[in-house]
């Protein structure tokens, strides 16, 4: 498991990764909603980071999160491969 630590990206929680990649609409919709809630903060901070304005981080933010749905990019998380915050951050890159 990963811990919150000074990056400010929340504890993974693999059963809420896990709930997100189910068929069931009710369930998967409501874990993305917390999924959302939990890392778009640390994911707006990372982008704010690297110098982009508030309202380019803010949209920036908001695509990284729609890809993560149209995609099912977090289907292709592994708890194996490594922390779910380098995986996500990787796919951020790739999509700046």
């Amino acid at each position: 498991m990963e811990d919150g630590g000074s990056s400010g990206f929340p504890t993974t929680r693999w059963s809420l990764v896990q709930s997100i990649c189910e068929s069931d609409r009710d369930r998967k919709e409501e874990a993305l909603n917390l999924f959302c809630g939990s890392y778009w903060r640390p994911i707006y901070g990372f982008i704010r980071g690297l110098g982009q304005s508030q309202q380019d981080a803010e949209d920036l933010t908001q695509q990284f999160f729609e890809k993560l749905v149209a995609e099912r990019i977090l289907e292709q998380a592994e708890k194996e491969r490594g922390r779910l915050r380098t995986y996500l951050l990787g796919v951020l890159k790739r999509m700046m």
